[in-house]
This record gives C-alpha cells, structure tokens and sequence, in this order.
C-alpha cells in the first residue's frame, strides 16, 4: 500500500513520502493563487444600494466593496471554515473545523464554533 493509500484509508503514514510532499507543494501553490486573487466582495446592507441598477449605457450591475483577509504564519485553518472580509487571523493561530470566523482572532490560540470564538491558549 503506497503512503498516499493509507493516508486516504485512514491509517497511519509517512507524511515525508516523495508524492505526498509534490501534492502538498502543488496544494500550496494553489492556495497562493488564490489567496492572490482580487475578489474579497462584501455587499450594503441597505436594499437600495445593494439592488441592480441600471447603468447609463442600459446595462445592470450592482455595487460592492472589499474588505482583506489577513491570516497570520503558521496558522492551522481546519476543514469547512468561512472567514468572513475584515478578519484577522493572529498568527500561530488554530481555527476548528466548521467555524465561522466573524471577529478578529488573537495570535495563538484555538478558535471555534459559530460564531468563532477562542477557546484557550496555545502553549
């Protein structure tokens, strides 16, 4: 059974395996590509800004703004987490799975919940 088998098995494998490494390399560089990317779209909260409306040239689009994502080094976001614009993840930080990060989040500790909310330290 190859380590990449255990891993998605279940099993315990070695996470310095050749294959594994290049799929977690190519799995980084994704990240960066996306994390790179301009969207963030926040929407008004007031209905008559946040409708289509028609443009001079008789297309419809809507407004929008942006707001920044900042995620510390060595942060751990688990599976299924939603940060929402305006967040700061601190670094060293641990986000549970499932969370909904709506709040900014000191450095080192373990978050979780919906809303997110820390749990304790990390020592």
């Amino acid at each position: 059974m190859s380590e990449k088998e255990k891993m998605l098995s279940g099993e315990l494998y070695d996470s310095s395996d050749a294959e594994l490494c290049a799929l977690r390399r190519k799995a980084h560089a994704l990240c960066r590509r996306y994390n790179a990317l301009d969207e963030t779209a926040m929407h008004p909260l007031k209905w008559q800004e946040r409708n289509q409306f028609q443009k001079a040239d008789g297309t419809f689009a809507t407004r929008e703004y942006a707001k920044p994502i900042t995620i510390g080094d060595n942060c751990w976001i688990a599976g299924d987490v939603t940060i929402c614009g305006g967040v700061t993840i601190g670094e060293g930080s641990v986000i549970g799975a499932g969370s909904v990060v709506t709040r900014d989040i000191p450095p080192n500790v373990v978050a979780v919940g919906n809303p997110c909310r820390v749990l304790k330290a990390v020592k």
